[in-house]
């Protein structure tokens, strides 16, 4: 480490006596600290999300909460492959949306974007009134938690990840404040672990991301009351109160959870395809590149947690073991908050006129926050929100050919987003209980790939029987105008099936688009 800040040192030492790069560094550490800088990041991204869309995740769970408000059972009428925790998120959303007369969509969108400017702000003000931040201090970090909450998100805004990034601040400020002894008013010490707890709720994988933080107060302070204190005790009373909700109001998602954990949860991505995707290399190389190039400063209380929390959500990551974009979010974002944090002091003082600090600043800014800046929104897909992009380019013109208005729609396939966001696009209806054939495609998968005994593979014929079956009767109940077939090699085994086969034959394919064929109703 310390050889490494040697060689910055002496990379940076012939700038040093630039008054012109002195003077243009300056000027940018006054405009990163500005208020407005944040407030024009926050409406870069309102205007982002106005040009695009919700993604499939987001707008299948918009549908599970439309069809839960209006009296659909989860996991019988309607099917999550997630905890109740995946639609609870947006219920108050869509709720509000149908008071106000809004699309869900707009409201989901409010609400996320309200609470990340809260969370943010909540997190500050227990921050600096702990003493670990100063007012100057504060405005290069709003300046960055706008950044990578409201603009960097992209095409994975308002997703469960997204929210779960920005609402685990809070107590990631409050733990902060215990490590080094400072007192934290009890109801924002409360508020911070009702917010933790809730994060928790959404996925258990998310528990590593206060985990973590909370290990590294227990050994700041080498004592164990820290565990005790009331934020961690409100933590645990809202992961008791939604466990005490689910068993209670949803009692069918456990009778669903044999053949989750043995279809859907079983489907992992192999380890050396996890680590190879960008969003988990750059977090690495930011933890990294700090502890490299700033070693014993990374002790200070708000850069460890930061760092710690995207760990955290970086081992949440590993644990899924999917690889999707989405989940690599959260860990990205708290890391490059934990690198502003490094390097606020030296923005500060160099926005302040005292050049001394440019030398450092300028390989940060040119070798960390600017490729940050540069690669972070790409990573998460903000070119494809502001050129209004299409999951399956012309599927939706494709729909309004063949089908009367506001159409019903399913879909024979495992991928989501070939009927999600479509058939909220197109004003249509849902017609089927799932989002997909995932159980049917994950179980030929598993079978397929020869996972487990002979009684698990029998488990998963039984399945996919049981997923077939459940399709020829949401055909026939609800008789969809179109069924969206996609062309790969599993689509075509499942449509073998007797029941599937019985499904299909009263509608005949008219086109193919993007390697997805319509069917639609033969008269």
């Amino acid at each position: 480490t310390s050889g490494a800040q040697t060689w910055v040192r002496t990379i940076a030492k012939p700038v040093a006596a630039d008054q012109q790069t002195t003077a243009v560094g300056s000027t940018i550490a006054r405009v990163l600290a500005d208020w407005r800088v944040a407030l024009a990041l926050l409406s870069l991204g309102v205007v982002q999300q106005s040009l695009g869309h919700l993604n499939a995740d987001n707008s299948w769970l918009i549908t599970v909460a439309e069809r839960v408000l209006a009296g659909a059972m989860p996991y019988v009428d309607i099917i999550e492959t997630n905890p109740p925790a995946s639609f609870i998120l947006y219920l108050p959303a869509v709720w509000a949306a149908t008071v106000l007369h809004v699309s869900p969509e707009f409201m989901t969108s409010a609400f996320v974007f309200a609470g990340a400017i809260g969370a943010t702000l909540f997190a500050g003000q227990i921050l600096v009134r702990a003493g670990l931040l100063s007012t100057a201090e504060a405005g290069l970090l709003l300046t960055t938690a706008a950044f990578v909450h409201t603009f960097m998100p992209g095409a994975s805004f308002a997703e469960r990840e997204h929210i779960a990034g920005f609402a685990i601040m809070p107590l990631l400020a409050v733990y902060a404040a215990r490590s080094q002894g400072k007192s934290v008013p009890l109801l924002a010490a409360i508020v911070a672990g009702l917010i933790g707890g809730a994060v928790v709720d959404i996925k258990p994988h998310f528990a590593l991301a206060a985990l973590l933080p909370l290990a590294y107060v227990l050994w700041c302070r080498r004592s164990l009351w820290p565990a005790f204190a009331p934020e961690n005790l409100a933590v645990i009373a809202m992961g008791l109160a939604y466990v005490a909700i689910s068993m209670l109001r949803y009692p069918a998602f456990f009778d669903a959870l044999p053949y989750l954990i043995e279809a859907y949860v079983a489907i992992q991505s192999p380890l050396k395809e996890i680590v190879a995707q960008p969003w988990f290399l750059v977090n690495v190389a930011l933890i990294a590149s700090g502890l490299l190039l700033f070693g014993r400063r990374c002790l200070d209380p708000v850069v460890a947690l930061g760092f710690l929390g995207s760990l955290g959500f970086l081992g949440a990551y590993l644990l899924q073991s999917k690889g999707w974009v989405n989940h690599g979010l959260p860990g990205v974002a708290l890391a490059i908050l934990a690198v502003a944090r490094l390097v606020a002091p030296a923005v500060t003082k160099l926005a302040q006129g005292h050049t001394e600090e440019w030398s450092e600043m300028r390989l940060v800014a040119l070798y960390g926050l600017a490729p940050c800046c540069i690669i972070g929104p790409l990573l998460f897909g903000v070119q494809l929100q502001f050129k209004q992009w299409e999951e399956y380019k012309g599927l939706t013109a494709a729909v309004a050919r063949h089908a009367p208005p506001q159409p019903k729609l399913i879909v024979v396939s495992s991928e989501l987003d070939i009927g999600h966001p479509l058939v909220r696009r197109v004003n249509g209806t849902w017609a089927g209980r799932p989002h997909s054939l995932w159980l049917t495609m994950c179980s030929l998968t598993l079978i397929a790939g020869k996972v487990g005994d002979d009684a698990y593979r029998a488990r998963l014929a039984k399945y996919i029987d049981i997923d077939a079956r459940m399709f020829r009767e949401d055909v026939a109940a609800n008789r969809p105008d179109l069924i969206l077939v996609d062309g790969s090699r599993r689509t075509k085994r499942a449509t073998e099936h007797p029941e599937m086969a019985a499904a299909l034959a009263g509608y005949a394919p008219v086109e193919t688009v993007s390697d997805v064929t319509l069917w639609k109703r033969k008269p």
